[in-house]
């Protein structure tokens, strides 16, 4: 069983069955047992915070029903940090489903995924922070600028160079 804290501070404890398994299919369309063939899925509740809290949702129905917190009050107990811990004890339980000599497969990858993921981050954040991205970044506006100059410029000739009769017949002028 993996645990984790909400907003406030609050206890939820996740256990891999497979009545929970079944109403994380039913509830939130995403069947659990297909995380090992399909990196689809994972990809769906790891990047699309709305697909995850439905499947903690569902996960904990047995929880919320008993502590009397509606799918919308839940939702609002998980943001950033919390959402975070309550993947990592998600992602912690996931394989403890499985016979014991699949859980280190299952372990691996989901390791090998959300090792990935930090890494795509990362890389990413390097890249928003070079300075060669800034650069490339103020071309793209000066080029806009351009356009929209050059574009403004052929407008403003057109309308002065036609005579007024042309301009009346002219939509939108």
């Amino acid at each position: 069983m993996s645990v984790f804290k909400d907003e406030q501070n609050q206890e939820w404890h996740l256990k891999a069955t497979v009545t929970a398994f079944e109403r994380i299919r039913d509830e939130a369309d995403i069947d659990m047992l297909s995380l090992i063939d399909d990196r689809a899925v994972l990809e769906r509740i790891t990047n699309h915070p709305p697909t995850f809290v439905a499947v903690l949702h569902a996960w904990l129905m047995p929880q919320l029903n008993q502590r009397g917190v509606t799918p919308e009050a839940f939702a609002e107990l998980l943001y950033g940090p919390t959402m975070q811990y309550a993947m990592e004890a998600a992602m912690k339980e996931v394989p403890q489903f499985f016979p014991l000599h699949r859980q280190p497969i299952v372990m691996a990858m989901i390791g090998k995924y959300l090792a990935a993921e930090r890494k795509a981050a990362d890389n990413a954040i390097e890249k928003l922070n070079d300075p060669q991205t800034d650069a490339m970044v103020d071309q793209v506006i000066a080029r806009a600028n351009r356009q929209a100059d050059q574009e403004m410029q052929r407008i403003i000739g057109e309308t002065c160079t036609r005579s007024p009769e042309s301009l009346e017949s002219t939509p939108g002028l």
